[in-house]
């Protein structure tokens, strides 16, 4: 509506907008989207903040983002729900996984919902 209106008065929406995002989300598709958008609204500074849910999630709590795109186990109430991806184990046929009883495992530090779920299933 606000977009319709300036542009009957001739005027162009500005300002900024800060926007966080998990690495998973900022490599595919993101960067499109924030193309089109900074081409049909050149006077609107993006700032994008790459980061985990959790240090997402307390900055757009804190006013620091304007939108935060993040990964949860489940959404709060004022969160809106976009996608459910199921979590998988994949490893190579060929892979060491298939040959040793004991496996290393590559985690992030806490807290990382991954690897919390990933401990949380061997438990």
């Amino acid at each position: 509506h606000t977009e319709a209106w300036l542009a009957l008065k001739g005027a162009r929406v500005g300002g900024r907008i800060a926007i966080g995002t998990t690495q998973d989300f900022a490599d595919h598709g993101l960067p499109e989207l924030l193309r089109a958008f900074a081409a049909s609204h050149p006077r609107v500074r993006i700032e994008l903040r790459v980061g985990r849910s959790v240090e997402l999630g307390s900055a757009l709590q804190a006013g620091q983002l304007d939108l935060a795109i993040t990964m949860r186990h489940a959404p709060s109430p004022d969160e809106a729900f976009l996608i459910s991806e199921p979590m998988l184990w994949l490893c190579s046929e060929k892979g060491l996984a298939t040959r040793q009883d004991v496996v290393p495992l590559a985690l992030l530090d806490p807290y990382c919902g991954f690897r919390e779920a990933a401990l949380n299933a061997l438990d």
